[in-house]
């Protein structure tokens, strides 16, 4: 018997589950054959390349001969395109380059963004080795926190994760991992995506730290890899300070493959399970992806006997792919497709963009990957990196003033962090008053640890950005975020841990909140529409006092917290002057401009908030990270194309029983913004200007459907602005955290708000010292 097509399949299951003439099935498409191209030779070492072909059993590809032309030219570069392709093509180059470099012994570093994609590293340099000839084979080692030193020496090739860099290779350079940093020669850097906001800062840091140990007159060999191609060049030089070569991966072959979209609503989970079994049923190897967080609920509709259908986060190897929702603020639909599997089934819910998308289906196919936002210019994670620096060699005059970190040196002097040496070669090294910059170090945070969140029986589910552990991790708060599937039953502030519990009324929640924000600097402003929008830097009180919840079908009910949760910070944002007084009560507004942006970037819902003071009608949108994550920067650059999609979304999330305050009032003041006058592009408005007069708004056009933007792009981010007194206020609640008390004056950021030390940019001043809210789970820098 003939087996039934993927399609045939999932046609089948949608007669079943129809309801008259609403079919669950919403769309379905062929995506075309691509041929791929190849090239007859590549000039590589001989054994290496019969090696490859033995291994892979695949010709050359036009991008390998660009990317070994990038390195035999000592040129930065990247490829962009389906990570399994990239990490065979880097493994090929770096073998490459251990084979013909002119020095014996030399060693690479590869750094992964996590430990599973450190394995697959490894998997795929030890896969190559094994089909070389033994004299040609070079040591692998996969650095962790127990790894022997004296194992690691012998490699040639140590894999390591931000962590382990950090903590191990470069804390302790001179002494175990002293013969490892004066061979290294070649820096490879996979899946550069996953550096999203403060995490690319991070990234900058250990880039520059790991090129200034490096025993040569001569620029490492550097490259790359990651999915998209869109605005990467702009980054990787803000990033690094350096010029790349983005090399595009679009010659590999890929059979045609089907792309369809469900409609799940709040059974969003049941259905993907359901149609992951019924594929696999049919004879199909099947891969869930899903949230970190819903991994173990997709298991329990799931026969744990099945082999041949996996449950994780990531791209996976497979014939058929089920997305459990949307996958906005992720590259993982372009890996899926790129793999080339016969299969992708996006399985909808009812979360704002997934509704929006429902209404277009067809725009999916075409929609160009999410745009990457970074940041170089978070003044505490650059301080940490500095003072990190200095502690693994003395910073000398040349570096400071390379790096344009003239400030933030003479600011950490000033508060007794650092002190120059008394000779006449002048450099600078930490003072124990300093403490311990090693001992703070998570990738994804400013300071603090991420916040593990666990079940009921003490299982690790996944984490939460400590950024949004009041605002979205309360007792009775919906998670993950918008999409709800579990309830908090139980947080501790001190040990920065949530207990979550299996929520079978699929309840979701709102923060209702209280917000005051001051304008610290003006930077830039401009007129959008007749309304002027600014930029800026400013500091928010936040007050989390109850939360909005609703369950599938039920009406909304407002219930409050027994003790109000509160925070303050100071971060990059951006304001609209709206042009009418609006009253929403716990701040239940801009929620829709917040939704949008996961479907244009990388950052995800907890990355911004939004804020308004109706005294002044100004709306505010603000990195939920201190110092900033480089998110208002971009929305202020491309306001413009993101306010009609964040109407299409506020349009559609009426029917929400949740979301549907929110969603009126957004609509509200996007109509009277979107229906101002036209404005051509007008110069920066200096912070004493005159603002635009308030105007009635005229009756909104006719609105088209929505298109997503083709021509964004991530520009250079402007530097930070100069410090300034707030006024005199009252003192917020505070939370005392007994466990981060102690050590609150030894670990404040640094009053100098510069740029990473490595980004030539403009030096300003960093925001000055204010007494503020001890963050859980390990204090927020204090600004």
């Amino acid at each position: 018997m003939a087996q039934h097509s993927p399609r045939e399949i999932i046609e089948y299951v949608a007669r079943q589950r129809s309801r008259g003439d609403q079919s669950p099935l919403v769309w379905s498409d062929m995506l075309p054959e691509e041929p791929g191209a190849r090239i007859s030779h590549l000039p590589v070492n001989q054994q290496l390349a019969h090696a490859w072909v033995r291994l892979h059993s695949d010709p050359f590809r036009p991008h390998h001969a660009m990317a070994h032309s990038a390195l035999r030219r000592g040129e930065p570069f990247a490829l962009a395109g389906d990570p399994t392709t990239t990490r065979h093509t880097l493994s090929l180059l770096l073998y490459d380059i251990l084979l013909n470099e002119k020095e014996p012994d030399t060693r690479a570093l590869v750094l992964a963004p996590d430990i599973d994609t450190a394995d697959l590293y490894a998997e795929a340099l030890y896969q190559l080795g094994t089909a070389l000839p033994r004299p040609y084979q070079v040591g692998i080692e996969l650095i962790e926190t127990d790894t022997p030193v004296r194992q690691a020496a012998r490699a040639r090739v140590l894999i390591a994760t931000p962590e382990t860099l950090h903590r191990r290779l470069l804390r302790h350079h001179d002494r175990a991992w002293r013969g490892f940093w004066t061979r290294l020669r070649s820096i490879v850097m996979a899946d550069l995506n996953a550096y999203t906001g403060v995490a690319s800062a991070h990234l900058a840091g250990l880039l520059l730290r790991s090129i200034r140990l490096i025993n040569s007159a001569l620029l490492p060999h550097l490259a790359a890899s990651l999915t998209t191609a869109a605005n990467a060049d702009t980054v990787l030089a803000d990033l690094s300070g350096l010029k790349w070569r983005v090399i595009q991966v679009r010659d590999m072959p890929r059979p045609p493959a089907e792309i369809t979209m469900w409609q799940a609503g709040n059974e969003r989970l049941r259905d993907a399970a359901m149609l992951a079994i019924e594929l696999y049923d049919a004879g199909y190897s099947v891969h869930i992806v899903c949230d970190e967080l819903e991994r173990l609920l997709l298991l329990t509709h799931i026969n744990p006997e099945s082999d041949k259908i996996t449950v994780g986060p990531s791209i996976e190897p497979t014939e058929c792919y089920v997305f459990a929702g949307y996958p906005a603020a992720t590259t993982l639909l372009q890996q899926a497709l790129g793999s080339g599997p016969r299969m992708v089934v996006l399985v909808m819910g009812t979360a704002p963009y997934e509704r929006t998308l429902l209404r277009m289906p067809e725009s999916v196919p075409e929609r160009p990957a999410p745009l990457w936002i970074a940041t170089s210019m978070n003044a505490y994670i650059a301080a940490q990196h500095l003072l990190c620096a200095a502690t693994e060699r003395p910073l000398s005059v040349a570096e400071v003033e390379g790096w344009q970190a003239e400030e933030m040196v003479n600011r950490l002097e000033r508060s007794q962090r650092l002190v120059r040496l008394p000779d006449d070669s002048a450099a600078w090294q930490p003072l124990p008053s300093a403490g311990d910059p090693y001992e703070t170090f998570d990738v994804h945070t400013v300071s603090s640890p991420s916040v593990i969140v666990s079940d009921e029986y003490d299982a690790e589910l996944g984490t939460l950005d400590p950024a949004a552990f009041d605002r979205w991790g309360f007792v009775g708060a919906a998670l993950p975020p918008i999409r709800g599937g579990y309830s908090v039953v139980q947080r501790s502030d001190e040990a920065g841990t949530l207990t979550v519990r299996s929520d079978p009324q699929k309840h979701k929640t709102l923060p209702l909140r209280r917000c005051d924000v001051q304008t610290r600097d003006e930077r830039e402003s401009r007129l959008i529409r007749g309304r002027m929008v600014g930029w800026g830097r400013v500091l928010i009180e936040e007050e989390i006092y109850g939360y909005r919840t609703t369950n599938p079908g039920g009406s909304p009910t407002d219930r409050n917290l027994s003790a109000p949760l509160s925070d303050r910070w100071t971060s990059p944002a951006l304001w609209i002057d709206l042009p009418l007084r609006l009253k929403a009560t716990g701040q239940l507004i801009g929620w829709s401009v917040v939704a949008a942006l996961p479907l244009l970037t990388l950052s995800s819902i907890t990355d911004c908030v939004p804020a308004y003071d109706a005294g002044l009608g100004r709306l505010y949108f603000i990195d939920t990270q201190s110092g900033g994550n480089g998110l208002a920067a971009w929305l202020y650059q491309h306001i413009e194309e993101v306010l009609p999609i964040a109407y299409d979304i506020a349009l559609d999330c009426r029917s929400d029983a949740l979301l549907e305050p929110a969603a009126r009032i957004d609509m509200d003041w996007l109509l009277s913004v979107l229906g101002g006058d036209v404005s051509f592009p007008q110069p920066a408005r200096a912070p004493d200007a005159v603002s635009v007069e308030a105007a009635t708004p005229p009756e909104p056009p006719r609105r088209a459907p929505m298109s997503i933007p083709t021509n964004l792009s991530v520009p250079v981010q402007p530097a930070p602005p100069a410090a300034s007194e707030p006024p005199r206020r009252a003192a917020p609640r505070r939370r005392p955290n007994p466990k981060t008390h102690q050590n609150a004056t030894q670990h404040h950021a640094p009053e100098a708000h510069a740029t990473t030390p490595h980004t030539p940019a403009p030096q300003t001043a960093a925001p000055p010292s204010d007494s503020r809210n001890k963050h859980p789970c390990g204090s927020r820098p204090e600004t």
